[in-house]
C-alpha cells in the first residue's frame, strides 16, 4: 500500500518538500500541452510506450503535425463496469487496488496520484477487465488528475493552464490518469520530480530504476506520450503523460513566440492542450487496445484499425468546436478583452503580424471552419497552392509515414458528422471501436468501407467549393453530444475485442479487431507480431480450440494443470516484429510471473552473448521454430511458440499447433513430477527408455505426430492428409539424411535407443507409425489412457505394459518386424479412414 507517512516525513524532509496530502479522491485542477514531440524519449520498447518516434516536433498552431501516443495504448477485452476504489476493492474479478488516491497539493503540484492495480497471477484479469473496473472509460467530474509545474512558470500560464483543462472536465469529463508536467529544465522541480518518483516514473529501459531527474524528463519529452509504473507497461498501470517543456521559454517555439506574440503563441499552446487532452479521451475508450493501425511506426498491441486521419483528425474537430463554444469565457480571452472575436464562423484576412489580434487569434483557433473547407475543397480539385500534395484522401491516410492531406483531415470528420451526427462520431464510434475495430464501427454507423468513404467524400469536395449550409453546427458541440452518456466497451457479442495485444484469453482477434469464429477458453493467452495477418491468427485459434475441445476435454484431466498457456505467435519473414514481441511477453512475464522473468532470458544478465534482443524466439537470427515449454503453476505457464511457416502455409500452422498441444495435454498429467532436481519426468514420459540416460523421441514425440495429423484429417475431412503424411514419414528421405526413413530405422538402433542427438527423424516419424500400430491394436482410447495413467508417477515400463499388456521392447520389436516384413499398401491398411 501507498505510505502516506512515507511521502510526508520521509522524502518529503529529505528534499524539504511542503506538500499538503490528503488521501481521498478529488482535483479539479489541470495541466495540458502542446505537441512537442522533437527527442522524446522511449523508455520501454515501442510496442509499449505511447512515445513516438517522431524526429520534427508539431507546431503549436497545427497539431495536426504530431504523431500522439494517446493512439498507442496497449489492449485486452471485456469486464465489469463501475469504478474501483480501496484496497482489496474488485479482488474477485483478479486484480485489487492498493489503497486510495492520494491527493497531493502545493504551489506547484495538484495531483492525484492513482492507487496502483495488483493483479492476482493465478487469475488475471484482462487489462479491458481492469480499465472498466476501475473507471478508466468514464467521464468524471473529479478525475485523477496530476499537473505539475517548476517553481518558475509563470502565474498566467498556470490560470490559463487551469482554466482550460477545468472547462475540458465541464464539457468532455475528465478521464482517470492524466499527467501533464510543465517545467524549465534549469528550475526548481524538486517538488515534480519527487510526484513522478511515487507514480514510478523513473526506471531506465531495462527496468531498472534510475535516480530522478529533470535532464531524464527532459529527454524523454513529448505529448501525447505515456509510461509504465515501475518501468513495466502491462496495461494495467499505464498514465497518459504530457512532457512538455515550458512553450513560453522553450528553445524550440522561440521563433513562433517571437513572430505570432506572447498572445496569440498562448492561444496555441492552449488548442495544443485541449487536442492532446482529447486523444487522451481517445484512448480511455479502447480499453488497451492500441488506438491506431497495426502498422503504424511506434508499434502498439492488438490495434483498433483507426487510421491517422480519423485519430488526429477527430483530434482537431473537438477542440475547434470546443474553443468555439468557451472563446468568451476563457480567462485569456477575458484578459485581452477578445469577447466576439470567434464569434459566426468569421472570414479572415490572414494571421500574418499586420492584422490585428483578434484576427490572428480566430485564425489560430481555427474559428474560420468555411475557409478551412474551401481550402480542402481547393487541394483536392487540384487546385491548391503550388506546395499542396493533397488531392483527394485514400489509404496512403491512413498512416502518419505515408499521408499526404494531414492539413484537411479535419474536414473529412467533419463529413462523417454531415453525413450522420456529431452523437456519432463522437460517441457511436467509440462505443463501438473496442469491440468492433475501426472499420466494424465505420460499417455499423455508416454503412462504408474506408476505401468507399474516400471515394465518397473527394467526390463531395469537388462538388462543392464551399460547404452546404448545415455541413458546421451552429449550437454548441456538448448541446449536440451527450458527452457524459457514453457507455463504450460493452458493443458487439460476449468475445468481440478480445485482442492479441495481441492478447487474448483464448483465441485472439487480428489487428484490425475482426473476431474469428472460435471458441474462447480462460486461461490461454496469446501475443501475436504486428505482422501476422489475419487468417493466420484465425487458423491459430481454430486450432487450439479444436485442441482445446478433443485434448483437453477428458474429465480425468486435472485442469488446473493445463493452464495457463502463453501462446508466442511470430511471422518468420519479420524480424523486427519477433524481436517487439519477445519485447512484450517479457513486459508480461515482468508483470505476472516476476520469478520467470528473473530466471529466464528476459532478464538481461540470462541472455549470454545475444546482444541485438533475448533470441527467445530466433537463434544466430533465424526463428526457431514451433515448441512447448515451460509449466504451470504458481510461477508460470506452458509458453507456446507457434511458428507462422513460410508461403502462408495454413495446413503446416494448423497441425503443428494440435501437435504442440497434444503435448501440453500430455505434460499436464505427469507435470507435477517435473522438477531442476530430479529426472522423475522423463522416466515417467518415456524420454528415458531403452538403453542408456539419453533422451529419445520415439515415445512422446511420436504421439504428438500421430495424433496432430490424425486430428486434423478429422477436423477437415481430408483423410489424403493423414495418409500422405504418414507416407511420407517413411517413404521418403525425411530429416538429416539422403535416404528413405524405413531404410534408416530397419537398418539403425531400435526406436527406443534413437537420439534427439541420432536421428532425431526417425525418433519422429517412425515413433508415429509406432504409435498408429499400438492404436490399430489396442484403440485410441488406450493411448490416452496411458498418458492419465502417468499422473500416479509410475514410469513408462511398467506404465506401458499395464496399458497394453506387453512390455514395450517386446511391442517394438513385433512392430519392426511389421514394417521389415509387410508391403506398402499392407501398412497403410492399419491408418483409420475416419
Amino acid at each position: 500500500m501507498f505510505d502516506i507517512n512515507s511521502l510526508v516525513r520521509g522524502r518529503a524532509a529529505r528534499r524539504a518538500l511542503a506538500l499538503l496530502v490528503v488521501g481521498v479522491l478529488g482535483v479539479s485542477c489541470s495541466s495540458a500541452s502542446i505537441s512537442d514531440e522533437a527527442d522524446s524519449g522511449t523508455d520501454p520498447p515501442a510496442d509499449q510506450t505511447g512515445e513516438t518516434d517522431s524526429d520534427e516536433p508539431a507546431s503549436p498552431e497545427n497539431p495536426a503535425d504530431d504523431a500522439d501516443a494517446a493512439e498507442q495504448d496497449p489492449s485486452d477485452d471485456g469486464g465489469a463496469d463501475g469504478e474501483a476504489t480501496g484496497e482489496g476493492q474488485n479482488s474477485g474479478s483478479g486484480f485489487s487496488l492498493d489503497g486510495e488516491p492520494i491527493v497531493v497539493v502545493s504551489d506547484n503540484v495538484d495531483c492525484v496520484i492513482s492507487p496502483r492495480v495488483i493483479v492476482e497471477p493465478a487469475n488475471a484479469p484482462s487489462i479491458a477487465d481492469v480499465q472498466r473496473g476501475i473507471g478508466m472509460n468514464v467521464p468524471k467530474s473529479d478525475p485523477e488528475h496530476c499537473y505539475l509545474f517548476s517553481a518558475e512558470i509563470p502565474d498566467d500560464l498556470r490560470r490559463y493552464h487551469a482554466d482550460v483543462h477545468q472547462k475540458l472536465i465541464d464539457y468532455v469529463g475528465g478521464y482517470d490518469r492524466y499527467i501533464h508536467i510543465t517545467y524549465e529544465v534549469e528550475g526548481d522541480n524538486a517538488e515534480a520530480l519527487e510526484i513522478l518518483d511515487q507514480f514510478g516514473y523513473f526506471y531506465d529501459n531495462n527496468g531498472q530504476p534510475v535516480e530522478p531527474s529533470i535532464d531524464l524528463v527532459y529527454d524523454r519529452r513529448s505529448c501525447l506520450s505515456g509510461f509504465g509504473r515501475d518501468g513495466q507497461w502491462d496495461g494495467y498501470n499505464d498514465f497518459s503523460f504530457c512532457n512538455q517543456p515550458n512553450p513560453l521559454t522553450d528553445p524550440m517555439w522561440e521563433w513562433d513566440v517571437e513572430n505570432f506574440g506572447p498572445e496569440v503563441f498562448m492561444y496555441n499552446t492552449i488548442n495544443g492542450w485541449v487536442h492532446e487532452y482529447y486523444h487522451h479521451v481517445q484512448g480511455a475508450h479502447t480499453l488497451g487496445r492500441s488506438l491506431g493501425m497495426p502498422a503504424d511506426c511506434c508499434g502498439g498491441r492488438n490495434h483498433t484499425g483507426s487510421p491517422a486521419w480519423f485519430v488526429e483528425g477527430q483530434a482537431q474537430v473537438f477542440p475547434t468546436l470546443f474553443l468555439r463554444d468557451v472563446f468568451d469565457d476563457l480567462q485569456i480571452t477575458k484578459d485581452l478583452g477578445l469577447e466576439g472575436a470567434c464569434a459566426g464562423d468569421p472570414r479572415l484576412n490572414g494571421n500574418g503580424p499586420g492584422q490585428p489580434l483578434w484576427e490572428r487569434v480566430s485564425w489560430q483557433t481555427n474559428c474560420n471552419m468555411t475557409q478551412k473547407f474551401e481550402s480542402a475543397s481547393r487541394a483536392i480539385r487540384g487546385e491548391g497552392d503550388e506546395w499542396e500534395e493533397c488531392t483527394g484522401f485514400s489509404a496512403l491516410d491512413e498512416m502518419r509515414e505515408t499521408w499526404i492531406c494531414p492539413g484537411h483531415m479535419e474536414i473529412l470528420n467533419f463529413y462523417l458528422a454531415y453525413l450522420t451526427s456529431f452523437e456519432t462520431l463522437f460517441i457511436g464510434l467509440h462505443e463501438d471501436v473496442w469491440a468492433l475495430g475501426f472499420e466494424g464501427a465505420l460499417d455499423k454507423h455508416f454503412g462504408l468501407t474506408k476505401d468507399e468513404l474516400y471515394e465518397q467524400f473527394n467526390k463531395f469536395m469537388r462538388d462543392n467549393p464551399s460547404p452546404p449550409e448545415d455541413f458546421f453546427p451552429t449550437e454548441r458541440l456538448d448541446e449536440l453530444v451527450d458527452f457524459w452518456g457514453i457507455d463504450s466497451g460493452v458493443g458487439g457479442s460476449e468475445d468481440e475485442g478480445m485482442g492479441s495485444e495481441n492478447e487474448s484469453a483464448a483465441g485472439t482477434d487480428s489487428d484490425s479487431g475482426t473476431t474469428p469464429a472460435a471458441t474462447r477458453t480462460d486461461g490461454i493467452r496469446i501475443l501475436a507480431a504486428t505482422s501476422v495477418d489475419d487468417e493466420t491468427l484465425e487458423y491459430l485459434n481454430t486450432y487450439i480450440d479444436y485442441s482445446v475441445e478433443h485434448f483437453f476435454s477428458d474429465p480425468r484431466l486435472v485442469q488446473d494443470d493445463l493452464y495457463p498457456i502463453i501462446v508466442l505467435q511470430y511471422d518468420r519473414n519479420n524480424l523486427e516484429t519477433i524481436y517487439d514481441l519477445e519485447d512484450r511477453y517479457c513486459s508480461l512475464m515482468s508483470t505476472l510471473y516476476t520469478d520467470t522473468f528473473l530466471n529466464s532470458r528476459c532478464n538481461p544478465n540470462n541472455r549470454g552473448d545475444c546482444t541485438d534482443n533475448i533470441c527467445l524466439l530466433t537463434h544466430d537470427g533465424e526463428p526457431v521454430g514451433s515448441s512447448i515449454s515451460g509449466t504451470p503453476g504458481p510461477t508460470c505457464c506452458y509458453l507456446f511458440i507457434s511458428d507462422s511457416f513460410d508461403a502462408n502455409d495454413r495446413t503446416s500452422l494448423a497441425y503443428v499447433t494440435l501437435h504442440e498441444m497434444f503435448h501440453i495435454f500430455q505434460i499436464s498429467n505427469f507435470v507435477e513430477y517435473e522438477s531442476w532436481e530430479h529426472d522423475d519426468a522423463y522416466y515417467i514420459s518415456g524420454k528415458i527408455s531403452g538403453d542408456g540416460t539419453e533422451h529419445k523421441p520415439w515415445w512422446m514425440e511420436g504421439n504428438a505426430v500421430y495424433f496432430s495429423h490424425l486430428h486434423y484429417s478429422r477436423a477437415t475431412g481430408d483423410f489424403e492428409h493423414l495418409n500422405n503424411e504418414m507416407q511420407r514419414g517413411l517413404w521418403t528421405p525425411y530429416g538429416p539424411s539422403g535416404e528413405d526413413v524405413i531404410d534408416r530405422y530397419l537398418n539403425g538402433p531400435e526406436l527406443y535407443n534413437v537420439t534427439w542427438d541420432g536421428d532425431w527423424a526417425v525418433g519422429y516419424q517412425v515413433g508415429a507409425w509406432f504409435v498408429a500400430y499400438v492404436a490399430h491394436h489396442e484403440g485410441e482410447q488406450a493411448v490416452i489412457d496411458f498418458w492419465i495413467n502417468t499422473q500416479d508417477g509410475t514410469r513408462f515400463p511398467e506404465n506401458f505394459e499395464q496399458t497394453f499388456g506387453a512390455d514395450y521392447r517386446t511391442y517394438v520389436d513385433e512392430f519392426e518386424e511389421f514394417i521389415r516384413t509387410s508391403d506398402r499398401s499392407e501398412v497403410m491398411g492399419i491408418l483409420p479412414t475416419s
